[in-house]
């Protein structure tokens, strides 16, 4: 992600995209065409005994992770990216790169307000973010006009605050836990959990998304490239969680982390003159 990016769209190309919760983006977008399926989780409703459902079970994790790693191997113009240059350090950039990239394509309408958000130096911890998001707006902060996500970012830094999380290392813990804490970390992490998908428009993609982003590598982020390469793959998904162990499993089949395997994918598909 850190490589120059081609130009930018104008923004009023982007600026009436309407937002759609859970991460999914519309049709009615000019900045992302979607696929024919307007949730990827939607596979029900295709023809086909291939998507009827089936109890996800260990075994079955294994040897679907088994059959995307073989898949991996056998493409000779797939490359395991480097590692990822994060987090940012900059909690400004941290919640615009994961609020803005659900819908959005991330090279032309994402990456370059990213950058932009990276030279405010007071917006490098959640509340010097949101206070020049307040005092300054939306459209010279990140470079946004349209309410529905600039209110997302007021919204998801209104609650990091409220639960002391000033910047990515805070960040970390409130999601991923610290082992320090024992035994009650997990149950805590499934309550914070709870209350940032609480907030409108963040689902399970944008939680793991901001996972990735405070520096956890144990997880991915399933969206639309990882959900049509596991299908190029022969791997049968119900759930959004199943195609995230499918994903874990493999890296680990691999060698490399979860979340190294989630960008190498991503890369792989989004260079592949892909159009969803």
């Amino acid at each position: 992600m850190c490589e120059a990016f081609p130009k930018q769209i104008p923004e009023d190309i982007v600026r009436d995209c309407i937002d759609l919760e859970n991460d999914y983006p519309g049709d009615h977008c000019p900045a992302y065409k979607a696929p024919p399926e307007s949730k990827w989780f939607d596979l029900q409703q295709r023809e086909g005994p291939r998507w009827e459902p089936r109890r996800a079970s260990a075994a079955s994790a294994i040897t679907d992770a088994q059959l995307l790693a073989a898949h991996i191997g056998n493409l000779a113009d797939f490359d395991l990216v480097q590692d990822l240059a994060l987090p940012y350090n900059h909690m400004g950039a941290t919640i615009t790169d994961a609020v803005l990239q659900a819908g959005l394509r991330y090279e032309t309408v994402v990456w370059p307000r990213l950058q932009h958000v990276m030279t405010i130096p007071e917006a490098a911890t959640t509340s010097g973010f949101l206070a020049v998001l307040r005092e300054r707006g939306g459209e010279e902060v990140v470079h946004w006009t349209h309410p529905v996500k600039l209110g997302r970012m007021e919204a998801v830094a209104e609650l990091f605050i409220a639960e002391g999380v000033e910047n990515e290392a805070d960040l970390h813990v409130w999601l991923c836990g610290d082992p320090a804490a024992g035994d009650g970390a997990d149950a805590a992490c499934s309550a914070n959990i709870a209350k940032l998908a609480a907030v409108h428009g963040i689902g399970p993609k944008t939680i793991d998304y901001f996972k990735i982003l405070c520096g956890e590598q144990d997880t991915a982020a399933i969206d639309m490239h990882l959900t049509r390469f596991l299908e190029q793959a022969g791997v049968r998904v119900t759930s959004y969680e199943q195609a995230r162990e499918v994903i874990a499993a493999a890296a680990a089949e691999l060698g490399v982390s979860a979340a190294r395997l989630d960008h190498s994918i991503w890369t792989y598909m989004s260079k592949a003159g892909r159009t969803w």
